[in-house]
C-alpha cells in the first residue's frame, strides 16, 4: 500500500487543534500541547514566531514602539527623548451653512469622480472670516479603495472637491431662497478634500471659495 505524505497545518489549524484537543480531554493546557504538536514543522514555528511577535508588538505602548522605529531607521537607540508641544487652534464656535448631502470628489491622476452621500445629519458650516468651510459631526467614515487608495496614510488627500450640495432654508433671497437643497460648484483653483484616518474626520483645504450672505461663490 503506498505511504501518504502529510501536508502540513493549514491557516486556522492551531484553533482546530486547541478546539480538538478541548474535546477530546484529559488536558489540562491544549495550546501547550497544540503549540509543542506546531513547532515540529518548520512552518509550523515560523507561524508561532509570527504570533509571538504580534502579540509582543500589541503589548507595547507608544513610546515602546517609537524607539523601535527610530532604532530600525538610523540603526542605533535614539540618544534623547524630545517631548513636543504645540499649540492648535479650534473653533468654539462656526455658524452652520447646511445639512451636508452630498459631495463629487475628483481623485488626483484619476479619470473618475466619485460620489459622497449618506452622512447621516452631517453640518456644513463656516468660520467667522466666511473663508473656510468645516464639515462637522455625522458619519465621516470613507471607504479610501473607492478613490484608489491601496495603501492608507494617518492623511490621505482624497481628491479635488468640484461640487457641493446642502439643505437648508434661505429666507433672505426671495424666489431664489426658500428651503431646498442648494448646489454649489466650486472653481478653478479647486478646494481638496482631506480624510483623516484615524479620527474618520474630513477636512476641507485650499480653493479660492468666500461664503457670502448669498451662499458658498467660486
Amino acid at each position: 500500500m503506498a505511504k501518504r505524505k502529510a501536508k502540513n497545518p493549514g491557516k486556522g489549524s492551531f484553533a482546530r487543534c486547541v478546539s480538538a484537543v478541548k474535546r477530546r480531554g484529559g488536558v489540562s493546557d491544549p495550546n501547550a500541547v497544540c503549540a509543542a504538536s506546531k513547532r515540529r514543522t518548520k512552518k509550523g514555528a515560523r507561524e508561532l514566531e509570527r504570533a509571538s511577535k504580534a502579540a509582543r508588538k500589541a503589548k507595547r505602548n507608544p513610546a515602546e514602539a517609537a524607539t523601535e522605529a527610530y532604532t530600525d531607521f538610523h540603526g542605533r537607540a535614539p540618544d534623547e527623548l524630545v517631548k513636543v508641544e504645540k499649540m492648535v487652534h479650534f473653533h468654539r464656535h462656526l455658524a452652520g451653512a447646511g445639512e451636508l448631502r452630498k459631495m463629487f470628489v475628483y481623485p488626483e491622476g484619476k479619470l473618475f469622480r466619485v460620489p459622497m452621500k449618506d452622512f447621516n445629519g452631517a453640518l456644513l458650516a463656516f468660520n467667522e472670516k466666511r473663508n473656510q468651510l468645516f464639515i462637522e459631526g455625522g458619519n465621516q467614515a470613507v471607504n479610501l479603495k473607492t478613490f484608489g487608495i491601496k495603501t492608507s496614510h494617518e492623511i490621505e488627500v482624497l481628491g479635488e472637491l468640484r461640487i457641493i450640495e446642502y439643505y437648508t432654508r434661505k429666507d433672505h433671497l426671495g424666489k431664489d431662497g426658500g428651503t431646498a437643497v442648494y448646489v454649489h460648484k466650486f472653481r478653478s483653483p479647486y478646494p481638496k478634500l482631506l480624510y483623516h484616518t484615524l479620527d474618520k474626520r474630513l477636512e476641507i483645504a485650499g480653493g479660492s471659495y468666500i461664503v457670502p450672505d448669498e451662499g458658498i461663490d467660486r
